[in-house]
């Protein structure tokens, strides 16, 4: 499959993703707006924290070269860790042994969170050492540059809602292709 097809709803790849990390480093603001969505930043040592964590962010985002390793170090490894111990009472999965790491699959959420939900099937399945999976939203959820930086550094499917009918009919056959 010639991904350059795909390439403007695909997750970043190659010299895209390398430009998004740029972007990224370079919005402060937008990590730490993230970051306090994730933790609290009521006391001067939790927005001390707060400041260790950007920085942690910032550092990694130095390190990473790869979809693979965004997801697992600092999707899994960060962020996806900061909200299971900041906003849920506890996070369990089982049967992931029974997962054939040479297989593709399909994984379908109850859409409680559209984007959470896949995150936390990511963290399940870096915690077996499994393959990671793709995410696929509509792009009227997209709506700032860092906002679609995130979501394709972290395997996002783009699925084109706001065409016009014939246009949306052509596109996801498109969709189905690539998918």
């Amino acid at each position: 499959m010639d991904l350059d097809a795909y390439r403007d709803i695909a997750p970043y790849r190659g010299q895209d993703f390398l430009e998004a990390i740029q972007r990224v480093k370079s919005n402060p603001e937008g990590i730490t707006s993230f970051l306090r969505s994730v933790v609290s930043v009521d006391t001067e040592e939790q927005r001390q924290n707060l400041k260790r964590k950007l920085a942690q962010v910032l550092s990694l985002l130095d390190e990473v070269t790869d979809y693979d390793q965004f997801q697992r170090r600092i999707t899994a490894g960060l962020f996806l860790q900061m909200i299971v111990e900041n906003s849920i009472s506890g996070f369990s999965y089982s049967g992931i042994e029974n997962l054939d790491s040479s297989t593709a699959y399909l994984y379908m959420s109850n859409h409680r969170d559209i984007v959470l939900d896949c995150a936390l099937i990511d963290l399940a399945l870096d915690g077996g050492g499994q393959m990671l999976c793709e995410m696929a939203i509509g792009d009227n959820l997209l709506k700032t540059e860092f906002a679609t930086d995130l979501f394709k550094l972290n395997g996002g499917v783009t699925v084109k809602r706001s065409l016009p009918m014939r246009e949306k009919y052509l596109e996801s056959l498109r969709l189905s292709s690539y998918l």
